[in-house]
């Protein structure tokens, strides 16, 4: 619970900055909200409508995201930056040989991986 310059509670995410200006905080399914204003009511609301716009956010392009699609940006962004270049095929080829044939969420088939 925060306090303003006088000591009175704000409530939960809330404070008064040493300029004068309020403040409000929170983490809500990983999405970071930091709102300032000089008026509290004001910064109450806005803060209450930000906090439901992120309960409410759904990551669309996560939600429909392929085992697949997943390991190719995951391998990517953080697997070859630290790997030789020479480790890169065997590994990629060690991940779709232990899963084989993915079937593909958007179409009625299967397919194989196919080096680009």
């Amino acid at each position: 619970m925060g306090k303003d310059l006088k000591g009175k509670e704000l409530g939960t995410g809330l404070r008064q900055r040493k300029d004068g200006r309020y403040e409000a905080r929170a983490k809500i399914n990983g999405i970071d909200i930091n709102l300032y204003d000089v008026d509290l009511k004001k910064l109450k609301i806005l803060f209450e409508k930000a906090k439901e716009e992120a309960r409410n956010n759904i990551d669309m392009k996560r939600q429909k995201i392929t085992l697949n699609e997943w390991f190719e940006e995951w391998f990517a962004n953080y697997k070859i930056p630290n790997i030789k270049e020479t480790s890169v095929f065997p590994m990629r080829s060690k991940y779709y040989n232990t899963f084989g044939v993915i079937q593909h969420p958007r179409c009625s088939r299967s397919f194989l991986y196919s080096s680009n």
